[in-house]
Parts: C-alpha cells; sequence; structure tokens
C-alpha cells in the first residue's frame, strides 16, 4: 500500500492528471489494474441515466450521517441503459490478448441531503456477468461543502474504488511476447481529494481610458 500525492484539472469535461506527478510516479505491478477516472463529474451523469430509466429508482431508508438526515435510494440500470465502462485486459471474448473496454450495467445507491437536496454519496456496483476475467468492480464517492474562492461548491470528498479481476502473465515463446491469465488478483484506491483551487480571470473596464494611437 502507498500513499501517492497527485494533482488533478478538471478541463473541458476531462480529468487530467498532472504532467509532473506522472513522471516522478514509480509504477507497481497493481496500476494497470486499477485507474478510476469520472470523479469530477462523469459519475453524476449515472445519476441522471438512473433517474431516467422507468423503476429503477426505489426508495431504501433513512440515515444519520453527522446533522444531516440522508434519504437514500437504490437504483439499477440496465447494460442497454448505462454508461459505466470497464477498462481491462485481457479480451474476453476470444482472440488475441490486449486491452478491452466493456459497457456493464450497474446496481448501488445514492445519498440526498434532505434539507439542500445535494448528493453526499454515490456507490455503484458493476454487473459483470458478461465480463468473464472481472468478478467484482466497486466505486464510491462521497461529496460535502468546499470553499473555493469564497464560495461554497458541493465537490467529491473521497473515492473508494475496489476492483478484482485475472492478472496476466507476460510469457516469451519462439513466436514472440504474448500474455496468459494469472491469479486473481485485488486493487484498492482509497483516495482524498482536498486543497480545491479555482483558475479563472476577470477582466474591469476602466472609466476614462483612451487607447494608444
Amino acid at each position: 500500500m502507498a500513499s501517492l500525492p497527485r494533482r488533478v484539472l478538471y478541463r473541458d469535461g476531462h480529468e487530467v492528471t498532472n504532467a509532473e506527478s506522472e513522471k516522478n510516479k514509480t509504477p507497481g505491478p497493481e496500476d494497470r489494474y486499477l485507474i478510476t477516472r469520472g470523479t469530477f463529474g462523469p459519475f453524476l451523469g449515472w445519476v441522471a441515466d438512473a433517474i431516467a430509466v422507468p423503476g429503477s429508482l426505489t426508495w431504501s431508508r433513512w440515515e444519520q450521517s453527522g446533522n444531516e438526515l440522508l434519504a437514500v435510494f437504490r437504483c439499477h440500470v440496465p447494460v442497454e441503459k448505462s454508461r459505466f465502462q470497464i477498462k481491462g485486459c485481457c479480451l474476453p471474448d476470444g482472440g488475441e490478448v490486449k486491452g478491452f473496454i466493456k459497457t456493464a450495467g450497474y446496481s448501488g445507491e445514492i445519498a440526498i441531503d434532505s434539507q439542500s437536496g445535494a448528493i453526499r454519496r454515490l456507490v455503484f456496483r458493476a454487473d459483470l456477468t458478461a465480463i468473464p476475467p472481472l468478478v467484482r468492480s466497486d466505486i464510491m464517492v462521497e461529496y460535502g461543502p468546499v470553499d473555493i474562492g469564497g464560495k461554497t461548491y458541493i465537490c467529491p470528498l473521497r473515492s473508494v474504488s475496489l476492483w478484482r479481476g485475472r492478472s496476466v502473465i507476460p510469457l516469451r515463446g519462439s513466436n514472440g511476447k504474448f500474455g496468459t491469465f494469472g491469479p486473481y488478483v485485488t486493487a484498492l484506491n482509497d483516495m482524498t481529494i482536498d486543497h480545491y483551487q479555482v483558475f479563472r480571470s476577470e477582466s474591469r473596464i476602466l472609466p476614462g481610458f483612451k487607447p494608444a494611437q
């Protein structure tokens, strides 16, 4: 288990990891198995999908969290309505050994602050019945108030991802290098998100200003 701080930028709807932090990182053998993306926005699109699917969202319970009362709903989104993508190795449909991208259905929970209506927690569990190399892919994101530039925003504070699937063992034979399935491995990402900053520009018009000739 290792702790690694990174600076993440959110630009044009995409998360961009600071290049310098990537340069100084020593990759571990588990890094290729679990990379979490989508915390800063795309995950909320899955909530919209759950609301849009008839019968997907159902009442679960009330939950006390500190001074807040949370309304918790269960959801289930089938694969044909899902945007939950699983990336991994290796191709589960046969053929050569290479990475794959699969869309999976999912179920989970949505916890909402009963006073403000803000989402405070998302939990999603992928339906992996059609993706043989993987047996588990879960994501949890907690949200809370954050002061950024003198304004309060509801932002991700913590994200936990759990993944379990087949590892890949590289082999070298007379016909070149190839890979084969290895034992199952479990990977866990437990991320704390803080030190928020907002980058923006401001301008104003000065009275009595005369442009230079």
